[in-house]
């Protein structure tokens, strides 16, 4: 695939938002990319060798610009190939892992004046590249210690309402949750009382009871989990609205609401038409 253009929209609440084999002169610009419960956004992923010839076939030439990357339970980018840019990106990890790795050297890649943020991070680190031996970034200067990063910055991009992190519901514990009764992955992060949102469901439920591995919260869900997916901690706050705008020059413009009402210009007007009777609309629909 050659000469993709991904811009100005919001890919959201997904296992993985998108995938890129073989893809060459890709460009993603203006887009909030996020609620992943693996890794978000592959960057000219490999295609593996099947016929264990020896190679992979490996895309590159990608520029991605002004994204927003929130909200996603591990990584943000995988990065395979070469030649790539990136710049003026939010790279928020906000209960997530890293920003971006995989196995490429710095040389590979191009990455300036992107802002980089860590809330509740299940890990210390920002980034780590494998192509010549592991390197782990830590900080912007560990970046800038090796050519990249110029003019980034770590720094609290002050979203005006967003939940706090994510949590993901644990794989290997799925079929013990019912519809109150929730397995979380990793720490414990919750506390009685924290206000949380399953799924990007726009509801907002109660901790009630929480230990090492689970919380119970009220009001229950229509049904117990069947597959991994996330839980959105909004801590004291009640769950509300999603908005990621900022006053920082980096990141995407997108009204992330009015998004989701299919108001893609935030004019006030739909912009496609309504979804036939009898089918749901696939879309976070925020329930005061």
């Amino acid at each position: 695939v050659k000469n993709y253009l991904l811009d100005s929209n919001v890919l959201m609440a997904s296992g993985q938002n998108a995938h890129t084999q073989q893809t060459v002169d890709f460009v993603a610009r203006n887009n909030i990319i996020g609620g992943a419960s693996a890794n978000s956004f592959f960057v000219s992923q490999s295609e593996p060798d099947r016929k264990n010839t020896g190679t992979e076939k490996e895309g590159g030439g990608f520029l991605v610009e002004n994204n927003t990357f929130t909200l996603n339970a591990n990584g943000a980018i995988p990065v395979y190939g070469g030649g790539h840019t990136f710049k003026n990106n939010i790279f928020d990890i906000r209960g997530g892992k890293y920003a971006y790795g995989g196995k490429i050297t710095p040389a590979d890649l191009t990455s300036t004046n992107n802002l980089f943020w860590q809330t509740e991070a299940q890990t210390d680190q920002l980034a780590a590249l494998s192509g010549d031996g592991r390197k782990v970034f830590n900080s912007v200067e560990d970046f800038q210690a090796v050519g990249l990063e110029e003019g980034s910055i770590h720094e609290d991009p002050k979203f005006a309402q967003v939940p706090l992190s994510v949590v993901s519901l644990d794989g290997k514990k799925i079929a013990s949750n019912t519809e109150s009764r929730l397995f979380f992955e990793g720490a414990n992060r919750f506390a009685v009382g924290d206000h949380v949102e399953y799924n990007f469901d726009g509801v907002d439920r109660v901790v009630r009871e929480t230990d090492s591995e689970s919380i119970i919260i009220d009001p229950p869900l229509p049904q117990a989990p069947i597959t991994t997916v996330l839980l959105l901690k909004w801590g004291p706050q009640p769950v509300g609205p999603m908005d990621f705008t900022t006053n920082t020059t980096h990141g995407a413009k997108i009204n992330f609401e009015a998004f989701m009402r299919a108001d893609f210009d935030n004019d006030g007007k739909r912009d496609v038409p309504e979804w036939p009777a009898g089918i749901q609309s696939p879309r976070r629909t925020f329930q005061p």
